[in-house]
């Protein structure tokens, strides 16, 4: 049995990166989320829509960087 998640797997280096790196993307997804944005599109009852477009525009993003 694990000690915890992948720690046997990979090196104590990754795997402290790996938790840095979800800590950061939790806490820029909780920012985002505080965004005024987000709360018209659930009132307007369009944030399934609003995400789609959301995530279709950070993909564009990161391929214009890449």
């Amino acid at each position: 049995m694990q000690d915890g998640p992948a720690a046997s797997f990979w090196p104590p280096d990754l795997t402290e990166r790996l938790r840095q790196l979800r800590e950061e993307a939790a806490t820029a997804w909780t920012k985002a989320g505080e965004h005024p944005a987000f709360g018209e599109a659930r009132a307007a009852g369009r944030y399934p829509k609003f995400l789609t477009a959301l995530h279709k525009r950070l993909g564009e993003a990161e391929a214009a960087t890449a």
